[in-house]
């Protein structure tokens, strides 16, 4: 029935070109409204994910990628993944997400008011996002500190941005450890409140067990934070290793512990990362450049439109 209606919507509208997203479920009405030319954008659990549920979800996403004239992904390890279920004859374009760097920039004043140095994560709090291995690191960065005489003096936070079914999981566990005092759980806020926080940490982290991109990252260094990752899906392409940031092994809370201790102990290294961020993000990142490029595929593929090549499924 959506895709009945849909074919109606595209014959009154007249579009020159149909833009589906998520190569799982619209991606399934897209092929059925069957409307050309047709790109399809892969978000992440569409490609790590569902087509391992079962046989025949995995057919239907071949089904689909098979579909589109042109076919899009955030990133490069993403590309990767959807080529294991498809070798177009039109190559995967790689269209990242870009940041709007005169928002997401290093404001004249930290916005901290005892000169503490906080840890943080802005994202969903759900297990795949792997913050409880940041609390178990920080617990490990704080024990590490006392123990160092030179440095107990050192005030130490840790931030988390955002809401999601494990918070009270995650608050629970901060209680066991007898951290309290040191970590703060802020809740969801506006998108156009992010680079408030992120101006408020001085190491960010993502820890996450997947993901498929890692916008996140790119507005932390956007705004001169240094970061630390985990080795998985598009993390390491947003990061250059000890440039940077760090990029450490996903669940390993030693490596995690290790690298937010040395940016803890070094203020000189976290501006100078943070500097090389936010360089990095203005080359690659930009907003105007990302959406400049998806203008051109596009404009490509509406030239392209009487001579789009099929694809073909492996």
């Amino acid at each position: 029935m959506n895709a009945l209606q849909g074919k109606r919507l595209l014959n009154k509208i007249k579009p020159d070109l149909f833009h589906v997203h998520y190569a799982s479920g619209y991606g399934t009405l897209g092929r059925l409204i069957n409307f050309h030319p047709m790109i399809l954008s892969v978000w992440g659990s569409d490609v790590f994910e569902f087509p391992y549920q079962s046989r025949f979800k995995e057919k239907t996403l071949k089904r689909n990628l098979q579909s589109a004239d042109q076919i899009l992904s955030t990133s490069y390890s993403m590309k990767i993944q959807t080529e294991k279920f498809l070798k177009p004859e039109t190559d995967i374009r790689v269209t990242p997400f870009g940041v709007d760097t005169t928002k997401f920039k290093r404001y004249e004043q930290k916005e901290s008011l005892d000169n503490s140095i906080t840890i943080g994560m802005i994202k969903l709090l759900e297990p795949i996002y792997g913050a409880k291995y940041l609390i178990e690191a920080f617990a490990k960065v704080l024990t590490d500190i006392g123990n160092n005489d030179e440095n107990n003096t050192i005030n130490l936070k840790l931030l988390f941005v955002g809401d999601g079914s494990g918070r009270e999981a995650l608050e629970q566990m901060v209680g066991k450890k007898g951290i309290q005092k040191h970590v703060e759980f802020v809740g969801a806020v506006p998108n156009d409140q992010v680079p408030l926080w992120l101006n408020r940490i001085d190491v960010f982290c993502a820890p996450s067990l997947s993901e498929s991109f890692g916008v996140a990252v790119i507005e932390a260094s956007a705004c001169e934070t240094p970061v630390v990752v985990s080795n998985v899906g598009g993390l390491p392409e947003v990061v250059i290793d000890e440039v940077t940031g760090f990029i450490v092994e996903p669940k390993h809370v030693e490596q995690l512990a290790e690298k937010i201790l040395i940016l803890v102990n070094d203020q000189s290294l976290r501006k100078q990362m943070g500097a090389a961020g936010r360089k990095f993000v203005l080359e690659n990142y930009a907003w105007e450049k990302n959406v400049g490029t998806m203008e051109s595929i596009y404009i490509e593929t509406v030239t392209n439109k009487g001579s789009m090549s099929n694809v073909g499924v492996e």
